[in-house]
């Protein structure tokens, strides 16, 4: 199913307010001899959890519940984004500090819708950044089906920074799946919104010359892909579109381009699964 953007107004902004709930876990990033840094949605806002390096077994980490368990209560007077734990030195006990600190977000934001991320209902998680979401706020059945890409923590953001830029300079020409908006947590910008392709595949070598065919056109705006996987090329009836630019770079030279496109035979023959993430 296609999307029509004419179901938003101009320059909508897709927002929610969700009622109070247990926490609940959105992603997480666990280490034994690491930080340990989790994402959790309290109370109808998304908040960041860092506990310290060396803090908490990984049994404990690994599961939600057992770690609600063994922290200090996560309920302060600030309306906090992040919450930073640690372990006394002197009396081993563990303690909690809050942060209302402004974190950072995708800055090149062109496009005029602005969807909220708490509108998106995960539909099939494709890889850990990635799902198939439908909009909560469309009143259809079966509702559409979108692809969403966010940054889930706030060193991911240059990565959706930049595929931001290349789906801008994409726009129109038809090399990638259509841009439908920007996805935002509580007013910061950390992700993409994107049309779902259907009836397609991954690409092989019998693909070759269609995929340098999208990968010179890429070249010749100037960006560089940076992760020419065969998972990255969508292959349909009639076309091939380039997804995931997340590693794209706008200021390659000619020798990066040249590398580029003749290391792409042997990446359409790699049958490790390389970059196809959940896909079944």
């Amino acid at each position: 199913m296609i999307f029509d953007a004419s179901q938003f107004s101009q320059g909508t902004i897709i927002m929610s307010t969700p009622p109070a709930q247990n926490p609940q876990l959105l992603a997480m990033e666990i280490s034994a001899n690491d930080e340990s840094e989790y994402r959790l949605l309290i109370d109808g806002r998304i908040r960041y959890l860092s506990v310290a390096a060396r803090t908490l077994d990984i049994d404990t980490l690994r599961f939600l519940p057992d770690l609600l368990e063994a922290l200090p209560p996560l309920h302060s007077p600030k309306d906090w984004t992040v919450a930073y734990i640690t372990r006394d030195p002197n009396t081993s006990e563990l303690k909690v500090v809050f942060s209302e600190e402004q974190l950072t977000g995708v800055q090149n934001i062109w496009h005029p819708q602005i969807i909220d991320c708490l509108r998106l209902k995960r539909v099939k998680q494709l890889t850990p950044a990635v799902f198939e979401a439908s909009l909560t706020t469309l009143d259809s059945s079966p509702p559409p089906i979108f692809i969403a890409k966010i940054a889930r923590w706030e060193w991911e953001i240059p990565r959706i920074e930049r595929e931001t830029q290349v789906y801008y300079v994409l726009q129109g020409t038809g090399m990638a799946p259509r841009f439908l908006g920007h996805i935002a947590e509580h007013g910061r910008v950390i992700g993409v919104l994107l049309e779902k392709v259907e009836r397609v595949r991954e690409a092989g070598i019998e693909d070759l010359a269609s995929c340098e065919e999208a990968v010179e056109r890429l070249h010749t705006l100037g960006f560089v892909h940076g992760d020419l996987n065969r998972f990255n090329f969508l292959v349909g009836k009639d076309s091939i579109k380039l997804i995931d630019f997340e590693n794209s770079n706008p200021e390659a030279d000619r020798d990066d381009m040249r590398w580029e496109s003749e290391g792409l035979a042997a990446q359409l023959q790699e049958n490790t699964g390389r970059g196809g993430g959940f896909r079944i």
